[in-house]
């Protein structure tokens, strides 16, 4: 299933795709394995952030948590996150920048 939520990220065409930023060597997300995979919001179009967290939360199990990591402080997502998804899912922060904001979410049981 994690293969499948990583095609649709590799799914943009390298010449469209800004430049990887760093994730600084400090961070806590660099000491942690997260098996539900990373997500580097910074990557994608802004227009698209939202679809791809949606779809990847959906395919998360208990267990799997996931590493979202974001150029600017995620202000109203846990709110919107909580109103679709009420009780599913844990809002822990890992960094909170600047310049990266890390995030990490865990399922709290099956949907």
């Amino acid at each position: 299933m994690q293969a499948a939520r990583m095609a649709h990220c590799a799914a943009a065409p390298a010449a469209s795709r800004p430049p990887m930023p760093e994730i600084p060597p400090d961070s806590s997300s660099a000491r942690r394995h997260y098996p539900g995979g990373t997500i580097d919001l910074r990557l994608f179009d802004p227009r698209e952030r939202l679809g791809l967290l949606h779809m990847t939360l959906e395919a998360l199990r208990p267990g799997e948590d996931l590493l979202v990591v974001f150029g600017e402080a995620p202000a109203r997502l846990p709110a919107h996150l909580e109103a679709r998804y009420p009780g599913r899912f844990q809002w822990l922060p890992v960094a909170e920048g600047p310049p990266v904001w890390e995030v990490c979410i865990r399922p709290l049981g099956e949907p």
